[in-house]
C-alpha cells in the first residue's frame, strides 16, 4: 500500500520539475529574444535600414560630391537611396552643370551606382526626370504634357457668324500666356482641339457693356487692359503714400449687383504645405463714393489669376485695395481685375485643376436660377 500511495507524490515531483526546466528555458529564450533585438536595433540588418530620397537639382552634381553623399548615408545607417533628377531653378553651385543624360551626367550616375554597390546599399531609379517623371530631352512636344487654353469672343446667338476668331495663346508656361522662367530650353507647341459655343445668362454683361468707368490711387489703367485676357499687359498700380493700399475702383451710371470677381496681382499661395491661403487684398464698395464698406477678402491663389464668388453685393462703386508693397518696389503690376453680375465657379482655376491646394471643399459654389439668353460665348 506504501509502494502505491508514493506514486501520486512521485508525479506531482516530476511535473514540479518538468515545469521548472520549462520556465527555465523561456527565460533564457526570453533573454536571447531580448538581446537579439537590442543587437538589431543597434546594428539593423540590410532590410531593414530605412532609405531615402537622393534629389539631384539642376544638375549640380560633381563625383567630390556624390562620394560625400554616399559615405555620409552609409555611415548613419541609411540602407539605400532612390536617385531623383529634378529642377526648382536651383541657383548654380558647381563649375558645371550635369545636364540630365548627357555623357558627363551618365559617366557621375555610373559612379554613383559602383560606389553604392560597394557600399551594399539598396538604390532605386526614377523613370525620367522631373516631378511628373515624364520629362527627357527624347520626349517631343507633341508627346510631352500640355495645357489647356482658351480665348472667348461674344456673338449673337441663333444667327450666322461670318468672321475670325481670336487665336488661343500659345505660350509655353503654367497659364494661358503667362511665360515659363527659362524660355531658352522649350519648344512652343500648340494645335487646336474644339470651338465651343456656351449660352450666356442674360445678366451676363461686360464691363464695358455695364458702362464702367474706372479710376485708381495712381497708374494709367484702361479698361480693356484689365479685362483682356492677357497676362503679360500689365500696368503698374504705384506705391500709395498717403494710404497703406493702392487702389483701383469700376463705378457704374446706376447700383449694379455683382456676384463674382477675377483678379491678378502676382500673389500665389503654396501648393507644397496644407495651410489656408493668405488674404492681403480686399474689395470693397460704396454708394456715394465717398463712404465705403468692406465686401470680402480676395485669397491668393495657386494659380496667377484668382476667380472667386463674392457676397451678393448692389452698389455703384467697387474697388480692390492692395497692399503697398514692403520690398522697395515701386509698385504691384495688375494685369486683370474683372467684376462679374453672375455667379461663377467659386476658385475657378483652381478647380479646372490649373494648382491642387488641399482645400477646395471649403469654397463651394452659391447656386444660381439666372435665365439664360440667347448670347453665344466661344471658347
Amino acid at each position: 500500500m506504501k509502494h502505491f500511495n508514493n506514486i501520486p507524490i512521485v508525479t506531482i515531483l516530476l511535473f514540479s520539475y518538468i515545469l521548472t526546466l520549462y520556465s527555465i528555458k523561456t527565460h533564457a529564450s526570453a533573454l536571447t529574444s531580448e538581446h537579439e533585438i537590442y543587437k538589431g536595433f543597434i546594428n539593423p540588418p540590410q532590410e531593414a535600414k530605412p532609405r531615402v530620397w537622393w534629389h539631384w537639382m539642376d544638375g549640380n552634381i560633381t563625383e567630390e560630391g556624390i562620394y560625400k553623399d554616399l559615405l555620409w548615408m552609409n555611415r548613419i545607417g541609411i540602407g539605400g537611396f532612390h536617385q531623383f533628377d529634378a529642377s526648382l531653378y536651383t541657383k548654380p553651385i558647381v563649375k558645371e552643370r550635369l545636364v540630365y543624360m548627357t555623357p558627363k551626367w551618365k559617366k557621375a550616375f555610373r559612379y554613383a551606382i559602383h560606389l553604392a554597390d560597394s557600399l551594399n546599399m539598396e538604390v532605386g531609379i526614377a523613370s525620367a526626370p522631373g516631378w511628373s517623371s515624364t520629362g527627357g530631352p527624347w520626349v517631343n512636344p507633341k508627346n510631352a504634357m500640355k495645357k489647356l487654353v482658351w480665348r472667348t469672343f461674344t456673338v449673337e446667338g441663333q444667327k450666322m457668324f461670318s468672321g475670325k476668331l481670336p487665336s488661343p495663346y500659345t505660350t509655353t508656361g503654367e497659364f494661358q500666356n503667362i511665360p515659363i522662367r527659362n524660355m531658352n530650353n522649350y519648344t512652343e507647341y500648340y494645335e487646336d482641339i474644339a470651338t465651343i459655343a456656351v449660352r450666356l445668362p442674360s445678366e451676363e454683361l461686360s464691363l464695358n457693356e455695364l458702362d464702367a468707368e474706372i479710376t485708381s490711387s495712381g497708374g494709367n489703367f484702361s479698361l480693356h487692359k484689365l479685362t483682356d485676357g492677357d497676362f503679360t499687359n500689365a500696368e503698374l498700380l504705384p506705391f500709395n503714400p498717403f494710404d497703406k493700399y493702392g487702389w483701383i475702383e469700376y463705378s457704374f451710371p446706376k447700383p449694379q449687383t455683382i456676384r463674382a470677381l477675377s483678379f491678378v496681382s502676382g500673389r500665389l499661395r503654396t501648393e507644397w504645405r496644407s495651410e489656408s491661403p493668405q488674404t492681403v487684398n480686399f474689395l470693397q464698395c460704396s454708394d456715394n463714393g465717398v463712404d465705403y464698406r468692406m465686401v470680402c477678402g480676395i485669397p491668393d491663389g495657386g494659380n496667377a489669376q484668382q476667380t472667386i464668388s463674392i457676397p451678393e453685393t448692389t452698389a455703384r462703386y467697387f474697388r480692390v485695395l492692395v497692399p503697398n508693397p514692403t520690398n522697395n518696389a515701386p509698385g504691384t503690376q495688375i494685369p486683370e481685375f474683372v467684376l462679374h453680375p453672375t455667379v461663377k465657379i467659386n476658385h475657378t482655376e483652381e478647380k479646372a485643376g490649373f494648382s491642387s491646394p488641399h482645400d477646395l471643399m471649403n469654397y463651394p459654389t452659391p447656386e444660381t436660377n439666372t435665365p439664360i439668353d440667347k448670347k453665344m460665348l466661344l471658347y
